[in-house]
């Protein structure tokens, strides 16, 4: 009895096979077609002219780049957005939303404000680029199977709303604002 049930399971598994084989090569099929993702950048382009902003974009960098202003006297800022095939993500900076003094480094009072900031962010966050010594605002979309238009397009509104509301919090810092 005990050898009649395993001979009817090694049937049932025998006549699945083909199923599996199948399924395995449509998934294979499916996953060539994910790793094409040059059109990714026409996607970006597409959604940069939907929220009516004139990017320069370039296919071999595939990157986007645009101005915007900031708020409250922050001057006009680069924001650019790059696509990596070898990750499957969007990179979206403001290049240069804080350009410090030249110093040592990040005073000690910054880098604790920029911490804290950092932990309350929900997607955005601070980056220290030492070469520069310039303060980046960034976020990332990860695109791993698809890239979702509308979260791209939440991303850009989101990523300068927040430059926009933490602008007078941090524009003392700055070094091309004018000092009262």
């Amino acid at each position: 009895m005990v050898m009649k049930a395993q001979i009817r399971i090694a049937l049932a598994m025998l006549s699945l096979s083909p199923l599996v084989f199948m399924s395995s090569t449509t998934s294979a099929g499916e996953q060539s077609n994910r790793t094409d993702k040059s059109g990714y950048l026409d996607v970006i382009e597409q959604e940069l002219a939907r929220l009516n902003i004139d990017a320069r974009c370039d296919r071999v960098t595939m990157s986007c780049t645009y101005t915007k202003t900031l708020t409250n006297d922050g001057g006009v800022r680069e924001v650019n957005l790059r696509y990596s095939q070898r990750t499957d993500t969007v990179y979206i900076f403001i290049k240069n939303f804080l350009a410090l003094e030249e110093t040592n480094g990040l005073s000690g009072e910054l880098a604790r404000l920029l911490l804290s900031l950092n932990r309350e962010l929900v997607t955005a966050k601070f980056e220290w680029d030492k070469g520069a010594n310039v303060i980046r605002l960034s976020t990332t979309i990860n695109t791993d199977s698809n890239l979702d238009r509308r979260s791209l397009r939440s991303q850009l509104i989101g990523l300068w709303s927040v430059a926009d509301d933490l602008w007078p919090r941090l524009k003392k810092y700055d070094k091309t604002t004018k000092k009262p």
